[in-house]
């Protein structure tokens, strides 16, 4: 009887151990849906919504489309990861055109199930696009005073024209003019919120007033030049490459177009005069009086007051360059320096600058020899 009793209970424990082992526990019901609730609409300035949701969790990848309802469309995925199983917020947002009623409509697809939800939204604090426009007056001695005509509330004003360095920030900004001609002015307005709008307008300059220019004479590869700047097919220009947080490449050039080529003449200057934060207008100036100095320069090191001249041929076969780097004899000697009153171009010109005269050569061996004298203005501006 003892031993029954034993079997007995002993099938009654493979019993009970079987069953806790096959227990699932409780039995989720399965999600037939993706979108649990809108939980919040946010009206944003300038007709800008934004839509939170309260969705279900889902363990596989959901792409949601959107309809905004105003002809736009847009598609996210999401990769719900939930182990608690507790329901998860989504946002959206959206920015309008223009007032009026807009039906918007999620759906969301997964390999299990597509689901879709809709809002109706009511926008009525669109703010207008800015309108660009201005006058102006051409004044004595090729000057020109810009005034500003743009609809309110501009943030931001981009003054420029097509043919020179000139810009501006100013709400009224005036240009100085050297050569004569047309150009063509634009002005960009931006407001506050990220809307702009741009015109141009067409001026003739009749009246700049003549001024020293920027000349090259000498050989390039063996070929004799005579070049005199002018406004047409002989100019010169600057530009600044930031090279380190405190300093810059100044890059003075003269270039001219013939009938087969165009030859540019890039004088190189490493001396720190920063674009940026670094220097003010002031500050730059002493910088520029005291590397603009007579004498023999440094070339080609990469230290601070090193010089280097960059002769650039373009042709219809290619770009052809060399550096006087490249010749271990060649010489930069600057033989001449000129300190002028210089009237503003625009509102960031010092009223200095500097008329540089340069002595360059070098041998190119095969390619040709460099040797010649070049001058040029070094204006002092602030970016």
């Amino acid at each position: 009887m003892k031993s029954i009793w034993s079997l007995l209970f002993l099938l009654s424990c493979l019993f009970s151990c079987n069953r806790k082992l096959a227990d699932p526990g409780p039995i989720l019901t399965p999600v037939k849906v993706f979108f649990e609730s809108i939980n919040s609409v946010n009206y944003k300035d300038n007709a800008e919504i934004i839509i939170q949701f309260k969705i279900f969790p889902f363990n596989i990848r959901t792409t949601i489309n959107i309809d905004w309802g105003d002809g736009k469309n847009e598609q996210q995925t999401y990769f719900i990861k939930d182990s608690d199983f507790q329901p998860t917020v989504l946002e959206f947002s959206h920015k309008y055109e223009k007032n009026g009623n807009y039906a918007i409509r999620w759906t969301a697809t997964n390999a299990v199930m597509t689901d879709s939800t809709s809002k109706e939204v009511i926008i009525t604090n669109k703010v207008p696009k800015p309108k660009a426009d201005f006058s102006y007056e051409i004044l004595t001695n090729g000057k020109v005073t810009f005034k500003n005509l743009s609809s309110d509330s501009i943030a931001s004003f981009s003054w420029s024209d097509n043919k020179n360095i000139n810009r501006s920030i100013l709400k009224n900004p005036e240009f100085t003019y050297e050569w004569n001609g047309n150009y063509v002015i634009s002005l960009t307005v931006h407001d506050n919120f990220g809307q702009w709008d741009t015109i141009y307008k067409e001026i003739t300059i009749t009246n700049a007033i003549s001024r020293e220019l920027g000349t090259f004479k000498g050989i390039i590869f063996n070929e004799n030049y005579d070049f005199v700047e002018n406004q047409t097919d002989c100019k010169t220009g600057f530009r600044e490459i930031e090279v380190d947080p405190v300093g810059s490449l100044l890059i003075y050039y003269f270039s001219k177009n013939l009938s087969d080529k165009r030859i540019f003449i890039e004088m190189l200057g490493v001396f720190r005069v920063s674009s940026g934060y670094k220097f003010n207008l002031t500050e730059r100036y002493e910088k520029f009086k005291k590397y603009l100095t007579v004498g023999q320069k440094k070339v080609g090191a990469n230290t601070e007051d090193a010089w280097n001249v960059g002769i650039n041929i373009q042709t219809k076969e290619g770009i052809f360059y060399k550096a006087l780097d490249e010749d271990p004899k060649a010489s930069i000697e600057i033989t001449e320096v000129r300190e002028i009153d210089q009237p503003a171009l625009f509102e960031v010109f010092y009223p200095k600058a500097f008329w540089v005269t340069f002595k360059i050569k070098a041998d190119f061996k095969e390619v040709g020899k460099v040797d010649g004298t070049l001058k040029m203005r070094y204006l002092i501006y602030k970016l």
